[in-house]
């Protein structure tokens, strides 16, 4: 450029220094990306590995666990996590029975003598127990009633209609959920 006869250089990035900075730009944003997915990855490896440990503390109160009982599936967890949230008081943070819906009638675990699957659901221990679900039949819980406890002291079996419950505390006392079609137990 010229001003009053003088050579003016001004300088101007090329295209060329604008598409290395562009580059430079999506490269970090795609490593920040990839550092992010591979912090998630790790995340959920580490909780993967916390649930088997569970698991295998399961298996080890219970050896015959793969013989009598299962893990609820995934439409089942979701369905039982729906109930579990349903309930006023149930939290990992605090236990208060005083506001569920209970019939007056109290039971013992070994006053049931009839058949029908319900899933465990621990009140007690640590953020991935609660992930767990196991299922099975009543009397085969009551039969292993001791090594339950042994994993949690407060249970809720909750069963396949998802709506009816049983609280067990820790003296092996039931009380039932008010609507509980509790007929069956005597």
């Amino acid at each position: 450029m010229y001003d009053n006869g003088k050579t003016i250089e001004i300088e101007c990035p090329s295209l060329y220094e604008d598409d290395i900075m562009s580059e430079e730009f999506m490269m970090q944003e795609e490593k920040k990306i990839r550092l992010k997915q591979l912090q998630q990855q790790q995340r959920q490896k580490i909780y993967n590995a916390r649930i088997n440990a569970q698991k295998e503390h399961i298996f080890r109160e219970i050896p015959h666990f793969h013989k009598q009982y299962q893990f609820a599936d995934k439409e089942d967890i979701i369905k039982l996590k729906t109930f579990l949230q349903s309930l006023p008081t149930i939290t990992s943070h605090r236990l208060d029975i005083s506001q569920l819906l209970f019939n007056n009638e109290v039971k013992y675990v070994n006053d049931i003598n009839t058949h029908f699957n319900v899933y465990i659901c621990f009140l007690c221990g640590s953020s991935e127990l609660f992930e767990l679900f196991p299922c099975g039949d009543i009397q085969d819980i009551i039969n292993d009633f001791d090594s339950w406890q042994a994993i949690s002291p407060y249970l809720i079996l909750v069963f396949e209609n998802f709506e009816d419950f049983l609280f067990i505390d820790d003296e092996k006392k039931i009380m039932q959920s008010r609507q509980s079609p509790m007929k069956n137990i005597k």
